[in-house]
């Protein structure tokens, strides 16, 4: 049987964790909202749903079209690359 954690562990995973996630959000925002405009990846719409609920107001792309590897690269770096 695993040891047990620790809950000052587990709490400061969750606190690492909930950082992360606010640092995304706030990455994902548009520019004009002090955000840096970075999309987000997810395969599909339930996770789109997901992010909405937490916060998530920018660009997320779904990799879920049926498309393979190299047209999903090649339509992200039209999108987003310089």
């Amino acid at each position: 049987m695993p040891p047990r954690e620790s809950h000052n562990n587990r709490e400061e995973r969750f606190i690492c964790a909930a950082k992360s996630i606010k640092e995304s959000i706030i990455r994902n925002r548009d520019v004009s909202e002090n955000g840096l405009a970075c999309p987000v990846l997810v395969e599909g719409i339930k996770d789109v749903k997901s992010l909405r609920e937490i916060g998530f107001v920018g660009q997320i792309e779904t990799i879920n079209r049926g498309w393979d590897r190299s047209r999903m690269i090649a339509y992200l770096y039209e999108k987003y690359g310089s």
